[in-house]
C-alpha cells in the first residue's frame, strides 16, 4: 500500500511538474530532462511512469481538461438555477485567467500542436467534452424556463466556448484594455441574450441600478439572476449577484452574436437554427 502511494505520488509530482514548464514554454521546445531538473529526479525515471515525452503531455492535457470538469461540477452541485449556474462558471474561468493559470496556459498552447493527429484529436475531443457539458446546463435551463428555447442548447454551449476562446486570447496577449470589468460585462450581456424574456427583462433593469434611495444594502447595483419560476416583481435570491460592468454595453449586448428574443412569443415552439448558425430564428424546437 505505501509503495503504491508512493508511485501515485511521484507520477502527480511529475505531472504537476511537467504541465508548469509546458505551461511556460511549449510542447516542442521542452524536454524531459529540462522536466526531470525541475522536479529534482533523474530523466530515465520519468520514462519508468510515462513512456515518452507525447504520452506526459497527453496525460497534462488529460488531467487539465478533468479538473476544469470537476470546477464546473463543484458550480453545478450546490446551483439551482442553470442560468446562475453558467454564470458562475464563466467567473470561474474569469478567475483562472486573473490567477494566470498554468491549466489554461498549457491547453491555450496545446492548440498550436494541431500538426500531431493525436494531440490534435485528443485536445479537440476535450474541447467537445466541455461543451457537452455546457449544453447540457443549457437545456435543463430550457427546460426549467429559464432559457430560450429558440436558441439551440449546442449553440448557445459553442457561443459560450468562443467567448472563453477570447478571453484566453486576450490574457494570453496581455491585452490590458481589456479589463475584468470588459469581460464580465460581456458575460452579462451573452446571459441576458439567451435568457427568456422575463429573466431578461429583469436583468437588464437592474442592470441600470437600484433606486439611490434603497442602494445601500449588499449587491446594490448588480443584476441578479432569478431562480426557476421567479417572475418579474418577485423576491429574487441575491445568492447569484451579476455585476454589471458598462450596464449600457451590457444591455446592448455589444460584441456577442445572439438574437434578441422576440417582443411576443409565437405561436407553436422554436428550435434549432439552420446549420446550426447562432443567432437566426428557427421553426422547430432544440430537441
Amino acid at each position: 500500500m505505501g509503495q503504491q502511494r508512493e508511485k501515485t505520488n511521484r507520477s502527480q509530482q511529475i505531472l504537476a511538474t511537467a504541465k508548469a514548464v509546458f505551461a511556460q514554454s511549449n510542447y516542442r521546445s521542452s524536454t524531459t530532462a529540462e522536466i526531470a531538473a525541475a522536479a529534482g529526479i533523474s530523466e530515465p525515471l520519468i520514462y519508468r511512469y510515462y513512456p515518452s515525452k507525447k504520452h506526459l503531455y497527453l496525460a497534462v492535457l488529460g488531467d487539465v481538461a478533468q479538473r476544469i470538469l470537476q470546477r464546473w461540477d463543484a458550480i453545478r452541485r450546490t446551483e439551482t438555477s442553470s442560468l446562475a449556474c453558467l454564470h458562475r462558471i464563466g467567473r470561474d474561468y474569469l478567475d483562472l485567467l486573473d490567477r494566470n493559470s498554468d491549466d489554461l496556459k498549457v491547453f491555450f498552447k496545446a492548440v498550436c500542436e494541431d500538426g500531431d493527429p493525436e494531440i490534435r484529436d485528443f485536445l479537440a475531443e476535450s474541447y467537445r467534452s466541455y461543451a457537452r457539458y455546457l449544453e447540457d446546463v443549457a437545456r435543463q435551463g430550457q427546460e426549467r424556463g429559464e432559457i430560450r428555447r429558440d436558441i439551440p442548447a449546442r449553440v448557445i454551449a459553442w457561443q459560450m466556448m468562443s467567448l472563453g476562446a477570447a478571453f484566453n486570447l486576450f490574457a494570453v496577449l496581455g491585452l490590458s484594455e481589456w479589463t475584468r470589468a470588459d469581460r464580465e460585462t460581456q458575460l452579462l450581456a451573452f446571459l441576458e441574450r439567451i435568457a427568456t424574456s422575463h429573466v431578461a427583462t429583469l436583468l437588464t433593469r437592474e442592470a441600470a441600478g437600484p433606486d439611490p434611495a434603497s442602494a445601500t444594502g449588499r449587491g446594490a447595483g448588480r443584476a441578479a439572476i432569478p431562480r426557476p419560476g421567479t417572475a418579474i416583481g418577485q423576491d429574487v435570491d441575491p445568492a447569484a449577484n451579476l455585476p454589471t460592468g458598462n450596464a449600457a454595453g451590457a444591455t446592448r449586448g455589444e460584441g456577442v452574436g445572439m438574437p434578441r428574443e422576440p417582443a411576443a412569443e409565437t405561436a407553436g415552439p422554436a428550435g434549432p437554427p439552420d446549420g446550426g448558425v447562432a443567432g437566426e430564428r428557427t421553426a422547430q424546437s432544440d430537441r
